[in-house]
């Protein structure tokens, strides 16, 4: 892709949920340039060097070996370059009783790994809209949790 307008980075250890999300966004636009990384500690790895432009969305995978996605949204908050950049946690399950401490911990929404191509198509989308709209202001306690 050339000169791309919006770069959405994934950190996610699974291979198929890695897959799906890159058919999801080739689908969506080509005017959205898609970094894959198979755990949070390359995604860190790549986000200190100061030479990388930041990416306009990230999207977390909450539960990863080594490094999960709440250690790893700590350390990219501890960064100075990343402390304005949207960070979605991703997972296949929702845990209510953690949303808060997500959301305290710097995470601007948090997203349910949609099963089916469409409703996953449509989350992303959304979640790109509420960035343009709302800048890198977290989601409201009512909608920081977004299910489809």
């Amino acid at each position: 892709m050339k000169n791309t307008p919006y770069t959405i980075y994934l950190a996610d250890d699974d291979e198929d949920d890695r897959q799906f999300f890159e058919d999801v966004i080739e689908d969506l636009s080509d005017e959205i340039a898609l970094r894959i990384f198979d755990t949070g500690i390359d995604l860190l790895q790549y986000l200190r060097n100061s030479s990388v432009k930041m990416p306009d969305l990230i999207f977390l995978d909450l539960n990863m070996p080594i490094m999960d996605g709440e250690e790893c949204l700590s350390e990219i908050r501890a960064l100075k370059s990343s402390e304005e950049l949207p960070v979605i946690i991703y997972s296949t399950a929702i845990d209510f009783y953690k949303a808060q401490r997500f959301r305290d911990a710097g995470a601007n929404l948090y997203l349910k790994k949609p099963d089916k191509f469409e409703a996953l198509k449509l989350a992303v989308a959304n979640c790109i809209e509420h960035f343009k709209i709302s800048g890198t202001k977290p989601g409201e306690k009512n909608n920081f949790i977004v299910q489809l």
